[in-house]
């Protein structure tokens, strides 16, 4: 009975002789019957040191003769690690002797091998020892990384934040988040422990279909389709500013430097308002064939972020995410493929990062603003993510479901990310949310301050930019040359206790028209 070598790294002779792979093709007739000088014996010698060089380059310790890895340090210890026995040799006392290292040397039975301190990588000559960049991972600091010399230093971004105690996550100044969401016709918010709620706002019969809110200004801004309205309101609702015989006015953003409102009209039209002068401008269309399912603002970058979803027939939807600038200009494509139903976007406006969830591939994903590093945080979640919003270090997430919807996820300094639960209880799907605390709205100077504009003035990635109320731009100072052909939008400025009942009239016939 012969049952072959046992081993992987012999050979079996055609005598049924067994020899080690090493004795291969070297022109010696080890087996005797010259079966180890053949082609196949030599192919097979080839396959065998590609495995041995895959198996040493993954070693980051040292490789025993027999393949087996072992830390280094347990080389030439004295004690016997390799199961061959192959980690100690006469080697050991002098393999150091006359090594050049510029951190240290570890004794090895082949041979000296330089060794950096923590925070260092071994040099191309193999000696020297260079800096390890920290700040390449973007997960080890909420906010800022600083690389240091041998090591790294988180920060925050002001003093809206502090650094908590484990030297890499930030803390929000200022009173707890809020979480505020809507479903239907109701506005609500739950407190950061998720022990309070309290209805914001309620329009029987009127459903929401975006909000923002102006943390600072205390101001709340929600749209509804089926109304064709946009409305502005204080917390209190002691007063109210709303828009009418809008088209399918949806996904609201509110520049709270600028104080411009956005917002996307017939699922194609992005569009600029300033209510305070009661002006708007559509600034940028998408093909007619596209839907632009998500959109997001960055006041202090003077950027935009938007989702264009296109259905082609029998075929799954195709997603592509675009960017530019507050004012329209100077659009560009950041994600072009692997995108299918992007429902919903979200800004990291101090790392420079997008967010956004797609419900076919079942991920939420993050890239940066020019839409390099694409990492997919999540993956084949359970429950299909709807809407995200993103806090401190924290993604929260909501789906379709009742009862507990609402999720959140660490996204920073963890290498493995965990999603769990947010204790609270709904019992009507949450259709949109948001967090809301005023560290989220990076606080800075009005660009637009001083500058004159003919028509509406809103931040670029530049500077301030001038927009005509045809969508065009001209610079500051210029005249607009649609003046005589400007549609202005149907406004109505409203104080709470004596026009609440008009409100709901006109509302209630719009709906009934529509």
């Amino acid at each position: 009975l012969n049952c072959g070598c046992q081993k992987s790294s012999f050979f079996d002779c055609h005598n049924k002789r067994c020899i080690s792979k090493d004795w291969l093709c070297d022109k010696h007739d080890d087996c005797g019957d010259g079966s180890d000088e053949s082609q196949k014996a030599c192919d097979i010698l080839s396959e065998h040191l590609s495995n041995l060089a895959v198996l040493a380059k993954d070693c980051d310790g040292y490789l025993c003769q027999n393949q087996e890895c072992i830390p280094l340090d347990q080389a030439c210890n004295k004690k016997i690690n390799c199961k061959d026995g192959t980690d100690e040799g006469d080697l050991c006392d002098l393999s150091c002797k006359y090594m050049d290292c510029s951190h240290t040397c570890q004794e090895t039975p082949k041979g000296g091998k330089c060794t950096c301190y923590h925070g260092y990588k071994i040099g191309l000559d193999g000696t020297s020892c260079k800096d390890i960049d920290e700040c390449e991972n973007d997960n080890l600091c909420t906010q800022y990384c600083t690389n240091l010399d041998g090591s790294y230093s988180c920060s925050c971004l002001n003093s809206d934040y502090v650094l908590r105690a484990d030297k890499s996550s930030c803390k929000a100044f200022g009173p707890t988040m809020d979480l505020v969401y809507s479903n239907v016709d109701e506005i609500r918010s739950i407190s950061g422990d998720f022990k309070e709620s309290k209805l914001l706002f309620s329009m029987p019969g009127i459903i929401v279909s975006s909000l923002d809110i102006d943390i600072r200004r205390n101001l709340i801004y929600w749209t509804s389709k089926q109304a064709g309205v946009l409305i502005s309101m204080d917390m209190q609702q002691q007063h109210k500013v709303y828009m009418t015989e809008l088209l399918q006015p949806t996904l609201v953003r509110i520049d709270w430097l600028t104080e411009n409102v956005y917002f996307v009209q017939d699922f194609r039209d992005i569009v600029v308002c300033n209510l305070n002068a009661k002006r708007c401008a559509t600034i940028y269309s998408a093909n007619i064939h596209t839907t632009i399912m998500a959109f997001e603002i960055d006041p202090h970058s003077g950027l935009m972020f938007w989702s264009e979803t296109i259905w082609a027939v029998l075929n799954t939807p195709t997603t592509i995410i675009r960017q530019s600038d507050c004012s329209g200009y100077n659009v560009k494509t950041i994600i072009h493929q692997g995108l299918q139903y992007v429902t919903d976007l979200a800004l990291d406006p101090i790392k420079h990062m997008v967010y956004w969830v797609d419900q076919v591939n079942s991920t939420i994903e993050r890239a940066n603003y020019d839409g390099t590093k694409i990492t997919v945080l999540v993956n084949a979640i359970e429950h299909l993510p709807e809407k995200i919003s993103l806090y401190e270090d924290k993604l929260f997430w909501t789906n379709h479901e009742t009862g507990f919807s609402i999720f959140k996820c660490k996204v920073f300094g963890i290498e493995n990310i965990h999603c769990e639960s947010v204790p609270v209880q709904v019992f009507a799907t949450i259709e949109i949310f948001m967090i809301s605390q005023q560290a989220k709205q990076i606080n800075g100077s009005n660009v637009c301050n001083d500058i004159h504009c003919d028509f509406i003035c809103t931040s670029g990635s530049k500077g301030p930019m001038c927009v005509c109320g045809d969508g065009s731009q001209v610079e500051p100072g210029n005249t607009c040359d649609d003046a005589g052909q400007r549609k202005l939008p149907v406004f109505k400025d409203l104080g709470y206790k004596k026009n609440m009942i008009s409100i709901y009239i006109s509302l209630f016939l719009i709906v009934i028209y529509y």
